[in-house]
Parts: C-alpha cells; sequence; structure tokens
C-alpha cells in the first residue's frame, strides 16, 4: 500500500483503526470526527465539515490502465497509442 511505504520512509508509526475501500465511506467517519485519512483531493475537498490540508510531500498515487483483452475497440487502440506506456 502506498501509504504503507509512505509511513515507512517517514520513519512514523501509524495506528489503523479502519480500512475502507469506499473513499466517500470514510469521509463520513472523518466528518464524524472517527477518523482522519489520506485521500485524494477530489474526495477530500467534497465535504465543508472537513478540514484539508493538502500535503507537499504526501505519497504519490499509482494509477493503472486497463481495457478488455477482447477486441478492443478502435477507440480504445487509439487511446492506447495516446499513453506513453
Amino acid at each position: 500500500m502506498q501509504s504503507d511505504r509512505a509511513f515507512e520512509a517517514a520513519e512514523l508509526e501509524r495506528d489503523v483503526a479502519y480500512e475502507m475501500m469506499s473513499a466517500e465511506l470514510m469521509m463520513r467517519f472523518v466528518g464524524r470526527g472517527l477518523a482522519v485519512a489520506l485521500l485524494p483531493a477530489a474526495i477530500a475537498r467534497s465535504s465543508p465539515d472537513v478540514r484539508v490540508l493538502t500535503l507537499t510531500d504526501g505519497p504519490s498515487r499509482v494509477e493503472y490502465l486497463a481495457w478488455s483483452r477482447f477486441n478492443p475497440t478502435p477507440a480504445t487502440r487509439a487511446f492506447l497509442s495516446a499513453v506513453p506506456a
């Protein structure tokens, strides 16, 4: 997990009480004062009840591109040719 590596690199320990796959659910926990979270900007800024701090040296996010192996469409092939690998 990217945040695990970021904490290790900073030589920090963390006490994980919740792990969630839904950023929206995590925001509800944060908004109720039950958690703090590392979240993408679009999610973190979605609630007026939550204070947001921009991390200038935070973990980077890795994105993956996925598509069907079976008969990729012309649009898929065009997109793939435009994306640097």
